[in-house]
Formats: structure tokens, sequence, C-alpha cells
């Protein structure tokens, strides 16, 4: 069970780095807010590492899949 945890909230991260690209504060925002919620629901170690899951997912998104640049014609060979 603990196995799924860590994979929801690294997907979780992952999600909130692609999706906060333009604003990555913002994406670190709803990171905190969501762990301090799961601490408050289980029990604040849990939230604390939910905070450390979703942290690695978010790394994994803004750091080793980055956004790729746009190519100029919108194809691939031009």
């Amino acid at each position: 069970m603990m196995f799924i945890y860590f994979l929801l909230f690294t997907a979780l991260g992952i999600f909130f780095g692609k999706a906060t690209e333009s604003d990555p504060k913002m994406g670190v925002g709803w990171i905190l807010a969501i762990a301090v919620f799961w601490g408050f629901v289980s029990a604040p170690i849990w939230g604390l590492a939910a905070l450390g899951e979703m942290l690695l997912g978010f790394v994994i998104a803004t750091v080793i899949m980055p956004k790729k640049p746009a190519t100029k014609g919108g194809k691939e060979g031009d």
C-alpha cells in the first residue's frame, strides 16, 4: 500500500511540474497545500513523506523532463 502512495504522490508532483512550467512557484504552492492537508488528514509524518514524494516528482518534471523547444514551421525536418 505504501508503494501505491509513493507512486501516487510522485505522479502528482510530475503533474504539477508539467502543469505549472510557466510559474513553478504556483506548483510548489499546490504541493505544499496538499502535503499540509495530507498531514492533517493522516498524520504529520505522512504529510512530510507526501511532501518529499511530490517534490521528487516536481524535480523529475522540471529538471529531468524539461519543456522541449518549439520547432520552426511546426514540423520536424523543416
